[in-house]
């Protein structure tokens, strides 16, 4: 989750990997906004937690992550190296609900 004064959640670094775990549940993906180290493998590991359609799929534009499907209450990891700073969202396959993704280099 996101601190109280709204600073991004920080990855746990597990075997080199920056490791995030995320709900896609009733209120959209929490933590919505993450911080990440370009050049540092990243995995998010995604569990949705409603049956609602919305949440049933995640994507990651810009780094070329296909639409993946979120089977319910199951985590699911999606894989990138974030590669430049800035920010990029990922969104619900309805691109509807979105979360933030601060790249720090």
């Amino acid at each position: 989750m996101a601190s109280a004064d709204g600073e991004a959640t920080q990855p746990q670094l597990v075997d080199g990997v920056q490791v995030v775990e995320v709900e896609a549940g009733r209120m959209g993906y929490q933590p919505r906004q993450i911080a990440l180290e370009a050049g540092v493998p990243a995995r998010l590991v995604v569990t949705r937690t409603v049956e609602d359609e919305c949440s049933s799929q995640i994507t990651l534009p810009a780094y070329d992550v296909p639409t993946t499907d979120l089977p319910l209450g199951e985590p699911v990891a999606i894989e990138f190296t974030p590669t430049e700073a800035g920010e990029v969202q990922f969104v619900c396959g309805m691109d509807m609900q979105r979360g933030t993704i601060a790249v720090v280099s």
